[in-house]
């Protein structure tokens, strides 16, 4: 206790992290989003189950493939619903399910360090290619870059 006490109560100051902590306290980063149909397109989600063709089954079962072949007006009546439930503000609990698994870098057998294992989150396919469409449309890029800290997208820095 005497020597942890040392580690969890010593004074660390590092401006980056206060900086982040104030736009946080201040909700300086919630700026209202600047689409009132914020829903894609038919066309934008077909085209994002069609990337996902070749990706693995979420937690609700379905996969990639699956979802690859099923025709437009399948795409349209799961929009239509993502309309409700976007207006009740109420969410498939199964969108809450993640399940992380981690695959070994390089392949093997037998036990391996952390660092050499590489953690995969799997959501729904549904829920994947939902973002996936929403987040390629430029008005919500642009209204990302503008509200997200930039320690959210900034690559190639490191923050400490």
């Amino acid at each position: 206790s005497k020597f942890w006490s040392t580690i969890w109560h010593r004074n660390v100051t590092i401006p980056r992290l206060q900086d982040l902590h104030q736009q946080i306290d201040t909700q300086q980063w919630r700026l209202p989003f600047p689409m009132e149909d914020w829903v894609p397109t038919v066309e934008d989600f077909t085209a994002a189950a069609q990337r996902n063709a070749g990706s693995a089954a979420g937690c609700d079962g379905w996969t990639g493939a699956e979802m690859a072949a099923m025709p437009t007006e399948v795409f349209d009546t799961f929009l239509a619903l993502v309309r409700r439930w976007s207006a009740k503000g109420t969410w498939p609990k199964v969108w809450n399910d993640i399940r992380q698994v981690h695959l070994r870098k390089n392949p093997g057998f037998g036990p391996v360090y952390a660092k050499d294992l590489r953690p995969i989150a799997v959501l729904s396919i549904w829920y994947r290619s939902l973002i996936s469409a929403l987040t390629r449309n430029p008005l919500l890029q642009t209204w990302l870059l503008g509200v997200a800290p930039r320690a959210c997208h900034e690559i190639g820095r490191a923050h400490v």
